[in-house]
């Protein structure tokens, strides 16, 4: 389902989305790696509702270059995507540790969130959600 919005993890970052790679490589582990990535972006990106509907063109935004620099409001798509290069070049993710889920919101707005293996946990990540009253290990539904 909507396979097309699933990016690669590029090869370079925005310096400033590397700096962040950085300090993330120098987590303790994957647990707190992965609260300072939404940490950090929760601080400079923001979910809004029927968002995709205003800007449909939105969902298929992947420079990251683009993304870093101009867009305060993005996407559930999109913020997943920082998110998952973010834990990716930190180190301490795999592209297999951080899987797309997709969900209903008001059983009719399509809505995608993360998972994301700690050890053999999975748990519930929904950036995009932070801003929508969605606690860090829930998502909307």
């Amino acid at each position: 389902m909507l396979n097309i919005l699933i990016h690669n993890v590029p090869n370079k970052l925005p310096p400033a989305m590397q700096k962040i790679a950085d300090q993330l490589k120098k987590a303790k582990n994957k647990k707190e790696a992965l609260h300072k990535a939404y940490h950090e972006l929760t601080k400079r990106f923001r979910g809004e509702k029927y968002f995709f509907i205003k800007k449909p063109g939105e969902l298929f935004v992947h420079d990251l270059n683009n993304i870093w620099t101009k867009k305060k409001v993005l996407t559930c798509t999109t913020v997943n995507y920082l998110l998952k290069v973010l834990l990716i070049k930190s180190g301490w993710f795999d592209k297999k540790d951080v899987i797309n889920k997709w969900t209903l919101i008001h059983w009719k707005s399509p809505h995608q969130y993360l998972k994301i293996k700690l050890g053999k946990k999975l748990i519930n990540v929904d950036l995009w959600g932070y801003d929508n009253g969605i606690p860090f290990g829930k998502y909307a539904h």
